[in-house]
């Protein structure tokens, strides 16, 4: 044993594997036949996966398939679900339930989390030497970013003056619950697009339902110049905003438009627009909306309505959120106004605007 450098086990194995004089095969590593699935069983499984009620992605990209379910659910208590609904037919096991779910559906959860920056991921230990000057410029610019943001934040507080960031919650969906009969039902979304107000720490809701409008450039814009309307009436003359880089709500010439709209129209003497380095894009706003849904999480909600009391109560140590219902006649056409107004595909020395065609520039 000690000139092999073998252990008992290995002496005991071998032997009791003997016979004949010779050595049966190993069967280490080997996979043995599973009982099938039947094909009526698996035919179960995908009706019961597609009796889901699935939204689009938060942002809406219409050319991305992926679907979302409900962030409170998880593979698991899907799988739950299943053992209940199928209760009196032959169910298949958790793992084989897993493996269709994954692949053959394109669906996730609907969890709202802070994403790590893919630039960082990726160029931090493989960069190469062109990569690397390249990331030092991401990294230079959200700081810099971060910098003018802190500024303002001080320079908000001075008279004249304010400062913002807005972005979209994800989509909150009415009836809202705990009950297993949700999940299967089509439901109506409500949409949250929040301000952070520096000024004096003020947080701004806008909702309304998908009945009422959509979330794209146009509402957003709208939402916009309603927010600097209600400015230009309180005397300021200067408003600095930071959104996220979006490109189908923040980042496009629609936008652009209500901004230079807002200026010729409003007693407003500067508008200042500063993007966020794309990855680094937190505000207050991500605190804002986890406090929304940690004050909603256990909360029955059948109505937008309901949405709107919910929100406005959902921080107990801070004054209540400020919620304005948006209605149809609120959302002004910021799109068509622009193509007849402006022309933006070609910049002053008569080369083409990077991004024109999409809609999104930079």
């Amino acid at each position: 044993m000690n000139t092999l450098s073998i252990s008992k086990d290995s002496i005991y194995g071998a032997l009791n594997q003997h016979s004949d004089g010779a050595l049966t095969p190993s069967k280490q590593g080997r996979q043995y036949k599973h009982k099938k699935v039947k094909e009526t069983v698996v035919q179960d499984v995908c009706d019961h996966i597609n009796s889901f009620a699935a939204i689009d992605s938060h942002y809406c990209r219409a050319r991305k398939n992926k679907k979302y379910l409900d962030a409170s659910l998880s593979v698991a208590k899907v799988y739950r679900l299943y053992e209940e609904a199928y209760k009196e037919h032959e169910r298949a096991p958790l793992d084989k339930y897993r493996r269709i779910f994954e692949e053959e559906f394109n669906f996730a959860f609907h969890k709202h989390k802070k994403d790590q920056c893919e630039i960082c991921t990726s160029q931090r230990n493989n960069a190469t030497d062109e990569e690397k000057e390249s990331f030092e410029e991401h990294l230079s610019n959200k700081l810099k970013a971060r910098e003018i943001k802190e500024q303002e934040k001080l320079a908000a507080k001075t008279p004249f003056r304010t400062s913002c960031a807005f972005d979209m919650e994800q989509i909150l969906l009415c009836p809202h619950g705990q009950s297993s009969s949700f999940y299967y039902k089509r439901r109506l979304g409500v949409y949250n697009f929040t301000t952070y107000d520096y000024k004096n720490g003020d947080g701004l809701c806008h909702m309304w339902p998908e009945s009422k409008g959509r979330r794209g450039p146009n509402e957003v814009a709208s939402y916009l110049f309603d927010y600097m309307k209600e400015r230009s009436l309180q005397s300021v003359k200067e408003i600095h905003m930071f959104p996220d880089n979006c490109g189908g709500q923040n980042r496009n010439r629609y936008e652009a438009f209500a901004l230079w709209f807002a200026r010729n129209h409003l007693s407003l003497s500067k508008i200042t627009h500063t993007f966020l380095e794309k990855g680094h894009a937190e505000t207050e706003n991500d605190s804002f909306h986890a406090t929304i849904e940690r004050a909603t999480r256990r909360l029955e909600l059948y109505t937008p309505d309901q949405w709107y009391t919910a929100v406005r109560a959902a921080t107990v140590f801070k004054q209540p959120y400020k919620v304005k219902q948006m209605t149809a006649k609120d959302f002004v056409d910021f799109k068509s106004m622009s193509n007849n107004v402006t022309n933006w595909q070609l910049m002053t020395m008569g080369r083409k605007l990077c991004g024109a065609e999409s809609g999104s520039f930079s």
